[in-house]
C-alpha cells in the first residue's frame, strides 16, 4: 500500500490581506482628519465619552448619564453650601378657585423657594426659614428635602424609604431642626405636586444649616485654700467654633453625582461653590454645563444650552491656567459659523467673548 500524500496547508487569501490594508489606511486618515483640528479633537473625545457610557448601561456597570424624571431623585450631599438668592418668577395669574369636591389642583412650576442660613446648638430646636413665593395654593405643594442626616429630624412632615424629607408646603411656619451630631449641612429643597405618582421638578434652594457643639458645663465656683489665698481666675471662655467650608474636590464629586442623575441644576450649584474658591476644574465643568456642542439643542431634563455663559466660564477657566478651555472656545467658533441663524445680539456679544485675546 502507497503511503498517502501530506496535504498541504491553504495559502492566505490574497482578498483578505487587501481589505485589511483599506481599513487599517481608513481608520489611519480618518484618525488624522479629527486629530488635525482642535474642534474636531473635542467633538471626538465628546463622542467617545458617550460611547463608553452606552457600553457600561449595556453591560451592567454603570449608569445611565440623563435618565427620565422617575430616576431623579434629590442629592443627599454630607458638605455645607451657600444658596444663591433666586431670581423673581415671572407674574402669573391667580388660579381659579376649585369647585366644591374637587381635588387640589397642582400648583404651578414658577413657585419659588426662598431660604436663610440657619444656625444653633447641637440636641436643641433650630429654626429654619423656608418661604414660598407665588404659591398661590401651599395646601397643594409637597417639599421634597434631601440631605437631611439620618440622626436629624424636622418638626413637621416625615421621611420616605429613600431617605428624603417630605413636608406638606402649608407647615412651614414654626419649623425646627433638631440633630444629634454637631457639624454643617446642605439641604436640597424642590417642590412638587401632593399626590401618588407626581414627579418632582428641580431642586429650587439650598439650606445651609451649621449645627454646634454644646457649650461646655459651667465651672464649678472657686473656693478659698486654707491659708486664706485669694481664688484662681476663671478659665478663658473657649474660642468659637470656625465655620468650615466645603472643599472644591468635595462639591466637584458632588457635581458630578449630579450630572450622572441628570439634574443639571443642582450639579451647576455644586460648581458654582468650587469655583468661587479658584478651583479652575470647576470652572471648566460650569462652562461645559453651558456649552450647546455638549448639550445638544436641548440638555437633559430639557435645559436650553447658554452659549454667552459657556465662552464667559471657558474664559475664567482659560484665565485660571486651564489649557483644555482653548478646545471648548475653539468648539464654540466652530458651533457658531454652523448657526448663522442664531440671535444678532447674542451672535455679536458671542464674537466679542470668542475673540478675547489671551490675558498674561
Amino acid at each position: 500500500m502507497s503511503p498517502r500524500p501530506a496535504v498541504s496547508a491553504p495559502r492566505a487569501q490574497p482578498r483578505l490581506l487587501t481589505w485589511r490594508r483599506l481599513v487599517g489606511v481608513s481608520l489611519v486618515l480618518v484618525a488624522a482628519f479629527y486629530l488635525a483640528d482642535e474642534g474636531r479633537r473635542h467633538r471626538l473625545r465628546m463622542a467617545l465619552e458617550d460611547w463608553v457610557a452606552d457600553l457600561q448601561v449595556r453591560f451592567g456597570i454603570g449608569t445611565r448619564r440623563y435618565p427620565g424624571a422617575a430616576d431623579v431623585e434629590v442629592l443627599k450631599p454630607p458638605m455645607a453650601l451657600r444658596n444663591a438668592a433666586p431670581e423673581a418668577p415671572a407674574p402669573t395669574a391667580a388660579p381659579a378657585p376649585a369647585a366644591a369636591g374637587a381635588t387640589p389642583a397642582a400648583a404651578p412650576a414658577s413657585v419659588t423657594v426662598l431660604t436663610s442660613p440657619a444656625r444653633g446648638q447641637q440636641g436643641s430646636d433650630i429654626p429654619l426659614q423656608i418661604a414660598l413665593r407665588d404659591a398661590a395654593r401651599p395646601e397643594a405643594l409637597l417639599l421634597v428635602i434631601g440631605g437631611l442626616p439620618m440622626d436629624a429630624s424636622l418638626s413637621a412632615g416625615e421621611r420616605d424609604d429613600k431617605g428624603r424629607w417630605l413636608l406638606p408646603a402649608d407647615r412651614l411656619e414654626g419649623l425646627t431642626l433638631r440633630a444629634a451630631t454637631s457639624g454643617s449641612m446642605t439641604l436640597l429643597i424642590r417642590t412638587r405636586p401632593r399626590g401618588p405618582g407626581a414627579d418632582p421638578g428641580g431642586p429650587d434652594a439650598a439650606l445651609e444649616v451649621a449645627v454646634l457643639p454644646p457649650p461646655p458645663p459651667p465651672a464649678a465656683a472657686p473656693t478659698a485654700d486654707l491659708v486664706g489665698a485669694p481664688p484662681a481666675p476663671p478659665p478663658p471662655p473657649p474660642a468659637p467654633a470656625a465655620e468650615t467650608r466645603p472643599a472644591p474636590t468635595d462639591l466637584l464629586d458632588n457635581a458630578r453625582r449630579a450630572f450622572g442623575l441628570g439634574d443639571v441644576a443642582a450639579a451647576r450649584l455644586y460648581l458654582e461653590a468650587a469655583a468661587a474658591q479658584g478651583d479652575g476644574a470647576a470652572m471648566l465643568e460650569l462652562a461645559a454645563s453651558y456649552d450647546p456642542v455638549r448639550l445638544g439643542e436641548r440638555g437633559p431634563g430639557g435645559i436650553e444650552p447658554e452659549p454667552l455663559r459657556a465662552a464667559e466660564w471657558y474664559l475664567k477657566a482659560r484665565q485660571a491656567g486651564l489649557a483644555d478651555a482653548d478646545a471648548g472656545l475653539a468648539a464654540l467658533r466652530d458651533w457658531l459659523a454652523r448657526h448663522p441663524d442664531f440671535d444678532t445680539t447674542q451672535r455679536a456679544q458671542l464674537e466679542n467673548l470668542l475673540n478675547r485675546p489671551r490675558e498674561h
